[in-house]
């Protein structure tokens, strides 16, 4: 059973590109790192690079459930890191 829940929890973290890349590799910035994937996701649908908007918006939709999930288990780690920053403002 918990070979399952992991194997499961690691799928969907591989799948989930967006909330990876944008909460780990290149964030924006630290205010954005909340729900950062899903907000990724919402933004290919609205606005892809034109010429691109099939694969973008394909992407966007498929990946759209599984960077929910991730970012909501990531969670805790993104609000600690949105208080604890210091604002740059």
């Amino acid at each position: 059973m918990i070979t399952k829940v992991f194997t499961t929890i690691i799928s969907l973290s591989l799948i989930s590109c967006s909330s990876i890349h944008k909460t780990f590799i290149q964030p924006e910035t630290k205010k954005n790192l909340i729900f950062a994937g899903t907000k990724n996701n919402i933004n290919w649908v609205k606005t892809p690079p034109e010429g691109q908007e099939h694969p973008y918006m394909t992407m966007g939709i498929i990946d759209f459930a599984p960077s929910a999930f991730v970012d909501f288990i990531l969670l805790p780690y993104t609000i600690i890191e949105k208080y604890n920053t210091p604002s740059k403002e």
